[in-house]
């Protein structure tokens, strides 16, 4: 599990495609990383992360057990 420390970060539904503008404090799994995006869940729905919130996610996100 992973937590949002940056400001806010937006990823799309990978089932419609429809952005989420997620806000400080969110907490989401990492489901699989690839060359130019990261698949995560929260809330039962899977989402990708791209571009500069793909680069930047080891520095606006914190590891949680």
């Amino acid at each position: 599990m992973y937590k949002l420390i940056n400001n806010e970060i937006i990823c799309y539904s990978t089932e419609t495609g429809k952005q989420l503008e997620m806000q400080q404090g969110i907490e989401v799994e990492v489901i699989k990383s690839y060359d130019n995006k990261i698949v995560l869940k929260h809330e039962n729905d899977t989402y990708n992360l791209v571009g500069d919130n793909f680069i930047y996610f080891n520095w606006w996100f914190e590891k949680i057990d």
